[in-house]
């Protein structure tokens, strides 16, 4: 019973991710303009980014600042489709379904920004979420 509810746990923490990731890439880019909603959707958005990647995850693999990264926005992106991964795959397993969906899922992101204005898709992007759900799928083993 405790392990079933540990699947459903993961099964609704990877649909409010991939929520989460959705909502992160409707923002509006740079060039967009600006409006008191945008603002507060923002400021939540970028909430729970900062709580992710500024709290949680320096405290996990250590600090920053002894590492060297070129371009961290690709970091960012391989990062967010490896947790992805990890709670996608702790709650539906490694069928063979679960990896060509999430594959899906990060493309569709990707080209949904095309409709974003101040947004671009970007097959660098694309390649790091791709990365990020590869490699946490080789990490279960297959």
């Amino acid at each position: 019973l405790k392990m079933k509810k540990n699947i459903i746990t993961f099964k609704v923490l990877s649909v409010f991710f991939m929520i989460f990731i959705l909502l992160l890439t409707s923002l509006p880019g740079k060039t967009a303009g600006n409006s008191k909603l945008l603002e507060i959707f923002h400021f939540f958005v970028m909430s729970v980014y900062n709580i992710l990647f500024i709290n949680i995850l320096p405290f996990l693999i250590g600090s920053f600042q002894n590492i060297i990264i070129i371009n961290l926005d690709k970091v960012v992106h391989f990062m967010l489709y490896f947790i992805l991964g990890m709670l996608f795959f702790k709650g539906y397993g490694t069928k063979k379904y679960c990896l060509p969906l999430l594959l899906l899922f990060a493309m569709l992101d990707e080209t949904h920004q095309l409709f974003i204005i101040g947004r671009s898709f970007s097959l660098l992007d694309l390649f790091s979420d791709q990365l990020g759900i590869v490699f946490v799928y080789n990490l279960y083993g297959l």
